[in-house]
């Protein structure tokens, strides 16, 4: 398969895009597509695209790149994505706490009478602000920790099965993977279903907490012996259909096709559906 650097772009999803909104990507040469890049980042900082015209910003995206006239990229250049609602108010926030430290740094180091007065009620607000800084980003790092074993590590292990089906060998791998990559309460809600008569397993995850985290994650082996992988996400489709789902179809393990919105979260109606076999 071709990728960008040859002049094919091809609409593909990867997860190598690692730039927030904002930030400076830069291109390794394994890119296959200029979309597929943007979608990537889509992916890796849901919680900052929330909200955002997904449109306005893939058109920004290309605009500011200048990448509307078909110019050829090189590996090593690097693309800027544009800001988001939520990325520049992140960014604002950011900014305002390294300042507020710094200032906070320069008065520990000038200290006055009324500082050596303080009470020790102002002293306790202060643990506590420092508390549920450290807090929100454990619970940060958790998010993106969950959607990197969903997202990356899970497709990985299962496309690099000879036989795409989950035993109890793979299946105790996969809940290690996930006790190691994110945590125990996060493996221990890991589920498998096995329909052997109907051809199909469901992976089950905790419910998701973000868009484009898994409920459930499936394969079906097809009447002609292929396998077809699926997953259910959190999240409305790009046309704002279904309710608070989405279905996608993976073709690879980086390569996936929105199958469109869903009015269903359970594990019931995601199997009803792969039996029938899902609709676009």
């Amino acid at each position: 398969m071709k990728n960008i650097f040859t002049g094919l772009l091809l609409f593909s999803l990867g997860l190598s895009a690692s730039a927030e909104p904002g930030g400076a990507y830069t291109l390794t040469g394994s890119e296959k597509s200029i979309f597929g890049i943007f979608q990537a980042d889509m992916k890796a900082y849901p919680e900052l695209y929330e909200g955002a015209d997904v449109n306005a910003c893939y058109k920004e995206f290309r605009r500011i790149n200048d990448l509307n006239g078909g110019r050829k990229l090189k590996r090593g250049e690097t693309l800027q994505f544009p800001h988001t609602a939520k990325s520049r108010a992140q960014a604002a926030a950011e900014k305002a706490a390294a300042e507020k430290e710094a200032r906070a740094g320069q008065a520990a180091s000038q200290p006055d009478s009324a500082s050596e007065a303080a009470d020790s009620s102002g002293l306790f607000g202060a643990d506590r602000r420092g508390a549920d800084d450290a807090a929100l980003n454990q619970e940060r790092a958790r998010r993106q920790a969950v959607l990197d074993y969903q997202q990356n590590r899970l497709p990985r292990k299962i496309f690099s099965l000879d036989v795409p089906e989950i035993n109890d060998e793979t299946l105790e791998e996969l809940i290690r993977a996930a006790r190691g990559r994110v945590d125990d309460a996060f493996a221990d809600a890991l589920q498998l279903h096995r329909y052997p008569e109907k051809g199909i397993w469901i992976l089950e995850f905790e419910p998701p907490a973000q868009p484009s985290g898994l409920f459930f994650f499936a394969a079906k082996t097809e009447a002609d012996g292929t396998v077809s992988f699926y997953s259910l996400e959190k999240g409305l489709s790009i046309f704002g259909a279904g309710k608070g789902a989405k279905l996608i179809q993976w073709t690879s393990e980086w390569d996936t096709d929105a199958l469109g919105g869903r009015d269903y979260q359970d594990c019931a109606s995601f199997l009803a559906e792969l039996e029938r076999g899902p609709a676009l």
